[in-house]
C-alpha cells in the first residue's frame, strides 16, 4: 500500500498493535515508520516515556540483579565509617583535654615561675 493510500489508524487499531493482536499489524508498522503523527499518538497511547524508563529499568533488573547480602553489606559500611567517625572525635577530644591541661601547667608568658 502507498503512503497516500492509507488512513491513519484508528485509537483502537494502534492499542491493538501495541498489545501484540493487531491483525494488520505489518501495515501498522509500515505507517507507523513513516507517520510522525501516528507515532506520537502512539507513544501518548503507550504512556509516554514513563513506558520506556519502565521498560529499561525492568531490562536492568532482569541483566543485573543485586547480591543478596546487599543491603547487609551497604549497612555494615556505614556502621564502620560512623565507628571510625566517633573513635576520630574521642581520639581528638582526649589529646584537646591534654593539649589544655598542658597549656594550664605551663605558666603564661607574664607569669614567674
Amino acid at each position: 500500500m502507498s503512503r497516500l493510500s492509507f488512513k491513519h489508524p484508528s485509537r483502537e487499531q494502534l492499542l491493538a498493535w501495541l498489545n501484540g493482536s493487531s491483525v494488520d499489524d505489518s501495515v501498522i508498522t509500515m505507517h507507523l515508520d513513516q507517520c510522525e503523527k501516528c507515532e506520537r499518538r502512539l507513544t501518548e497511547l503507550a504512556g509516554g516515556d514513563d513506558v520506556v524508563d519502565d521498560d529499561l529499568a525492568n531490562a536492568i533488573r532482569e541483566v543485573y540483579v543485586p547480591p543478596e547480602d546487599l543491603n547487609t553489606r551497604v549497612l555494615e559500611k556505614i556502621d564502620e565509617r560512623e565507628r571510625a567517625d566517633r573513635e576520630l572525635s574521642l581520639f581528638l577530644g582526649l589529646f584537646a583535654i591534654g593539649k589544655d591541661a598542658a597549656e594550664l601547667m605551663m605558666p603564661s608568658d607574664g607569669e614567674d615561675t
